[in-house]
């Protein structure tokens, strides 16, 4: 049974690849007008895409078993494999500490412009209960003045 399928492909694949139109065709840079070298060159572009899904197909399951056995490589190309692994645990460890530090970074300075706005609110009471009219739009300027003194 098996090898009547099998003819029956190859009989299948002579047939698709068999050049119809007359005419000229170019491959891999070479211009084709023989019918008969047309036809040989459509069998060997399927022979090699087949060549090619096989060997994938092998290589795919080959992985696959290494990984369900646990038989991957422990060290590849010089590089311990558990190294790597720790090295990428770090830069994820890294990487959640510079998030956190970046939200702590935001409520400080939220917390900071309260802060600001309500030493704004206390300069202008304590400057409105002193009863001074003439005073500084801005008080880092005055400030800075007392500082130096």
């Amino acid at each position: 049974m098996p090898g009547r399928v099998v003819r029956l492909l190859l009989v299948g694949l002579l047939a698709a690849t068999f050049p119809y139109a007359q005419g000229t065709a170019s491959f891999l840079g070479l211009r084709l007008s023989n019918w008969l070298t047309i036809w040989a060159a459509n069998c060997m572009l399927v022979v090699v895409a087949v060549f090619i899904a096989t060997v994938a197909f092998f290589l795919v399951r080959a992985m696959v078993a290494y990984l369900e056995e646990g038989r991957w490589p422990k060290r590849a190309a010089g590089i311990d494999m558990s190294e790597m692994d720790m090295a990428l645990d770090q830069v994820d460890q890294r990487s959640r500490d510079l998030s956190e530090g970046a939200d702590q970074i935001r409520v400080l300075e939220r917390h900071l412009r309260r802060s600001e706005e309500l030493i704004r609110y206390l300069w202008s009471e304590l400057d409105r209960a002193r009863g001074s009219e003439a005073r500084p739009a801005d008080h880092t300027e005055q400030r800075r003045v007392h500082a130096d003194e």
